[in-house]
């Protein structure tokens, strides 16, 4: 009876054409039968049996299972788009997008309004006030908008100084500019 020739990892990784890390792991599996110089030795046919069983084979009724399973779910999600229950990530991202920058121009508009007021107001508690008020104002009115529309990727950089509403305070203007 003839003998097995029994390989070290180099021998089975040259013989056979195998990456080391891909033979690391199936060598993991296949009990060495013997040391050669303190290199573990294999046998062949448990190397290639150990690798043949890491491949998974399906069949082709199971390919086929697989094939009508994804397409009955990329059809559930076309209906669930078509109802309504599913958005598009763009829709989403353009919606959430434009109530930022809503959110942007009306805090940016805050300054512009309030600051002729300030500079002149001494009194704290009347200018928290006041920034209070406008800051509320400015979120309650962001707050009652359900749908915001679309903003134009032209309109994200420019703010909205349109709003300027007078406020009351206890001092007069000395109408000199604010820098």
């Amino acid at each position: 009876m003839k003998e097995l020739q029994k390989f070290t990892a180099n021998g089975i990784r040259s013989e056979l054409g195998i990456s080391g890390y891909k033979l690391n792991d199936t060598l993991a599996k296949v009990e060495s039968v013997g040391e050669d110089r303190g290199h573990k030795l294999y046998l062949m046919k448990d190397v290639v049996k150990a690798l043949y069983e890491n491949k998974k084979t399906i069949s082709l009724d199971e390919a086929r299972k697989r094939k009508l399973s994804a397409e009955a779910e990329l059809q559930e999600l076309e209906l669930k788009k078509q109802k309504g229950i599913l958005i598009p990530l763009e829709l989403i991202e353009q919606q959430w997008s434009s109530i930022v920058h809503s959110c942007k121009q009306k805090m940016r508009s805050i300054p512009n309004k309030l600051a002729p007021i300030l500079a002149v107001e001494s009194s704290i508690e009347v200018c928290k006030n006041l920034l209070n008020k406008e800051i509320h104002l400015a979120l309650d009115e962001l707050s009652k908008n359900k749908e915001v529309p679309l903003a134009d990727s032209e309109e994200l950089g420019e703010a909205d100084d349109s709003n300027t509403e007078e406020v009351q305070t206890t001092k007069a203007s000395n109408s000199k500019r604010v820098v």
